[in-house]
């Protein structure tokens, strides 16, 4: 009888190290300077691109807008041509305004981490492909066929993509749902990860060190599901609980020692140890 060979213990990969280190001043600085450019940039395009109300009797055909003049640069486009640039400067800002409350948040509680940089410089192209996006699907499916652009409203199209793109996550996760009711889901890889929204992060915490009654903040993301803390041990229920962070107090009885977050069916420990003074 043939006898299977013992099974080998494969060490797991090591984990990536790439953007694991703070920001420093230099780095908080270029990447405020770009988001508040960005910012201005997207909404000064914006009111440079929002079409003129329609004149009385013109037809869609004989209509000429004046031209854009912007940046340097002067354009000529239809009434349609200028609400696609409209709802995607309009998506951009919104996720722009995204990006540097996340940004200002955690320069805040400086816990920002240099693998979190990419994210911010790509919100406003994200911003602007989905609320383009959102455009083709609200004016395709709740606008008849023959609506002109001249019929429509380009500020109620502008505050929509903006809303998307300030809200990206939950708009994504809105046509998510919509598409697998219609289609089958995809099947999973060998090589799949949640998504950010189902995985459970801790980047650190603030303050490091308290006595009893010290309000400490958690930041991390997936942090919504977190029931329980504790405290070198001792548990106590988080006074806040969001996606992004836990707000808690430190319980009567703690020791110094790790934070742990406690939930259904999961357990994280935050980098680093609460001192209790």
């Amino acid at each position: 009888m043939a006898v299977n060979p013992p099974a080998v213990a494969v060490p797991a990969p090591p984990a990536s190290t790439i953007g694991e280190g703070w920001v420093g001043w230099f780095g908080l600085l270029t990447t405020l300077g770009i988001l508040l450019l960005t910012g201005a940039g997207l909404a000064f395009a914006l009111v440079q691109f929002l079409p003129p109300a329609p004149i009385a009797g013109a037809s869609a055909g004989t209509e000429r807008l004046p031209d854009v003049q912007v940046f340097g640069l002067v354009l000529s486009l239809s009434r349609d041509g200028r609400l696609f640039v409209v709802v995607s400067l309009a998506g951009a800002m919104g996720a722009t305004i995204y990006a540097l409350r996340s940004f200002v948040w955690y320069a805040g509680n400086r816990t920002l981490k240099r693998s979190w940089l990419p994210m911010y410089y790509a919100m406003p192209v994200l911003g602007a492909l989905v609320g383009l996006l959102f455009y083709f699907v609200l004016r395709g499916g709740l606008l008849s066929p023959t609506a002109t652009a001249a019929e429509t409203s380009p500020y109620g199209f502008a505050a929509i993509t903006a809303l998307v793109g300030l809200f990206l996550a939950q708009a994504l996760e809105k046509l998510k749902g919509v598409f697998e009711a219609l289609f089958t889901p995809a099947p999973q890889g060998e090589d799949h990860t949640a998504a950010a929204a189902d995985q459970v992060q801790v980047s650190g915490f603030a303050p490091d060190r308290g006595g009893i009654g010290t309000r400490v903040t958690i930041v991390g993301q997936g942090l919504s599901k977190i029931a329980l803390v504790r405290f070198g041990g001792v548990p106590t229920s988080p006074t806040q609980v969001r996606s992004g962070s836990v707000v808690v107090l430190v319980p009567a009885g703690a020791v110094t020692g790790p934070i742990t977050l406690e939930g259904p069916n999961l357990q994280v420990t935050c980098p680093g140890q609460f001192q209790v003074v």
